[in-house]
């Protein structure tokens, strides 16, 4: 096992101790949740690309780079689709940088116009009960500090911030943490 990932100053290491307890995703009506298919590629880099503008370039390529990375499985892949489209998703990712037993939470997305319907906190818990049906325990994700949305949902969910990950972590937390308080 390795050493978690370099962190840029803007990100923090968030952990669920456990993967128990889990409630069921609730996903609203005209939404279903289901696994990645073959042909979903473009609709799912379209996603990425419409979800995170704000760093565009550094997603272009994104799904054909998780699926040459040695750690694809397909059924890894969670999708909220409307009409069988992806509009939403989260990756039950099994990286071997961390605690054993933990999976990793990774590039959760909903697009901008289905957003506020509950379709993240879906395909994070489908992401996170497909882990538990695998055998992993906990889970462990890394995100930016700015993410407010996500930061609240990753808190509800039981995620809590793993403070020895970087040494200014209490730092980054604590104006996350104004940020929430501000957005609320």
């Amino acid at each position: 096992m390795t050493s978690l990932p370099q962190l840029r100053d803007d990100q923090v290491v968030l952990r669920r101790p456990t993967l128990d307890g889990l409630p069921d995703p609730c996903v609203p009506e005209g939404y279903v949740l289901r696994p990645f298919r073959p042909g979903d590629e473009a609709d799912w880099q379209a996603l990425y690309d419409a979800a995170f503008a704000d760093i565009r370039q550094h997603v272009r390529n994104k799904v054909a780079d998780l699926m040459a990375s040695d750690l694809w499985v397909p059924d890894r892949v969670r999708f909220a689709c409307k009409l069988d489209r992806p509009v939403a998703c989260a990756l039950a990712w099994e990286p071997d940088w961390d605690a054993p037993g933990a999976g990793m939470l990774h590039w959760v997305a909903v697009h901008p116009s289905h957003r506020r319907r509950g379709l993240g906190r879906a395909v994070v818990l489908d992401a996170l009960q497909r882990m538990r049906r695998t055998g992993r325990s906990a889970a462990v994700l890394t995100t930016e500090v700015y993410r407010t949305a996500a930061l609240r949902l990753y808190v509800d969910l039981g995620f809590q911030p793993d403070f020895a990950a970087a040494a200014d972590t209490a730092l980054r937390w604590a104006a996350a943490m104004g940020d929430l308080r501000r957005d609320a």
